[in-house]
């Protein structure tokens, strides 16, 4: 939802910081980067987020590569 202190409660209950989910096997910061939520986004690189992990995706015929700071310009 773009709380900080959700991910700084889920970060200090033990939330896998670079689980993957979807389609894409995207992590939190794709998420974040998506939506727009630039504090969530700092929080999670501050407790060691990659924040140039790349996600193959498929996308009109082809396969990108893309990064939390293209879901973030898309946004």
């Amino acid at each position: 939802n773009g709380s900080v202190q959700v991910a700084e409660i889920l970060l200090a209950a033990g939330a896998l910081i670079s689980a993957a989910s979807g389609l894409n096997q995207t992590t939190p910061i794709f998420y974040a980067a998506a939506y727009g939520h630039a504090e969530v986004i700092a929080c999670l690189c501050k407790s060691g987020a990659n924040p140039n992990l790349r996600v193959h995706r498929h996308e009109h015929g082809y396969f990108l590569d893309f990064t939390p700071l293209h879901y973030a310009a898309r946004n």
